[in-house]
């Protein structure tokens, strides 16, 4: 059996997908594994329970060894296709499927959640939805997505800290309000 090397471009746009995006998802599967597995053995040193002479991180630890085997495995195989498959126009079939409203929308949500220690989860609500606004809307105004967005941070604040009485972090609306 000779096989011959076949050029990447010379696969199907569907196998070029479906390569590349499990190629992403073995990598986050494989280091959400590795990070959990860290977490598991860190929180372990600090609580030593036990449940029935099995400690209690045992289970979680065996289901990630599982999760990071078989991630690392569909790695393997993703990484052999391409291999045969030769890597020309790997990054420029798959900046083609991703539009970049989706990739800014992705990195707006990091940016958000981080700021709710620093800014709270209100005024960083209201700046998120005003810029994700404008993103998807661009013709929208300015006034009309700020009254919007303001609109927003107050119904969703209302419904979570009022209605579920849940707490948010609000460093500057605290500091605000009680001095």
């Amino acid at each position: 059996m000779n096989k011959r090397k076949i050029n990447l471009s010379e696969a199907t746009t569907k196998e070029k997908e479906t390569k590349f995006f499990e190629l992403l998802v073995t990598l986050f599967f494989s280091g959400l594994a590795i990070y959990l597995l860290y977490i598991a053995y860190t929180t372990e040193k600090v609580s030593n329970t036990q449940v029935f002479m099995i400690k209690a991180m045992t289970i979680p630890k065996i289901v990630l060894y599982v999760m990071l085997v078989l991630s690392l495995v569909v790695l393997w195989q993703t990484l052999s296709w391409y291999f045969h498959h030769g890597w020309k126009n790997v990054w420029p079939a798959f900046l083609k499927l991703i539009p970049l409203r989706t990739l800014l929308t992705f990195l707006l949500v990091i940016v958000y959640v981080k700021l709710w220690d620093v800014l709270g989860f209100s005024i960083s609500t209201f700046l998120f939805f005003a810029v994700e606004s404008k993103l998807c809307k661009q013709e929208q105004s300015i006034g009309k997505t700020l009254l919007i967005s303001l609109i927003f941070s107050v119904a969703v604040y209302l419904i979570f800290v009022v209605g579920f009485s849940m707490f948010l972090p609000e460093p500057i609306l605290d500091l605000i309000i009680y001095g």
